[in-house]
């Protein structure tokens, strides 16, 4: 068995830089619930842009000799930076979605795509959303009891629904004895 939380977060923490008026942002990646990013948001100094896997998704091993293989079906990341509650969407959409959302989305594929023995499912879905309210978020590992948590900031965000494959025999550092 390997921690694929660990090697996730080896991977897409503080990897992907977007250039943005002016200004170097180097991502944040964080996975857990809403509380979870709630606290993270509120001791950070550097917040966005953000990678958030939201926790509850399935983890699948295969163990064939020679072949370790995770899967992680069903992820649900949001890629999130502060939105701005005046603009109107069309502004939103021109500017935080093309100038930051839409490349992290590309560098984040690209970043996976590059790595050793980590690889996107070929199907993925994503839905882009001007985000003023947190009760917008749909806890897919909750149903019975939604998270609520106050956010002080407004998101412009992408959620990326997507499976991961992991061969878990590259990442020996990773593995639990």
């Amino acid at each position: 068995m390997v921690n694929h939380n660990e090697i996730l977060r080896s991977l897409l923490d503080k990897k992907v830089s977007i250039l943005y008026n002016g200004n170097s942002n180097l991502n944040t990646f964080i996975e857990g619930d809403i509380f979870e990013v709630w606290k993270v948001l509120n001791t950070s100094k550097t917040k966005y842009p953000l990678i958030w896997l939201q926790s509850g998704y399935t983890v699948k091993h295969t163990n064939l000799p020679g072949n370790y293989k995770v899967v992680l079906e069903n992820c649900n990341f949001y890629l999130i930076t502060k939105g701005d509650k005046t603009d109107f969407y069309e502004k939103r959409y021109g500017d935080t979605y093309q100038r930051m959302l839409y490349p992290l989305l590309e560098r984040f594929k690209s970043l996976v795509s590059k790595s050793k023995g980590v690889v996107l499912g070929q199907d993925y879905e994503f839905i882009t959303f001007p985000f003023n309210n947190q009760d917008g978020l749909n806890d897919k590992a909750n149903k019975s009891n939604p998270q609520t948590a106050t956010l002080s900031d407004i998101w412009d965000a992408i959620y990326l629904r997507v499976d991961i494959s992991i061969n878990g025999d590259c990442y020996p550092e990773f593995k639990i004895n």
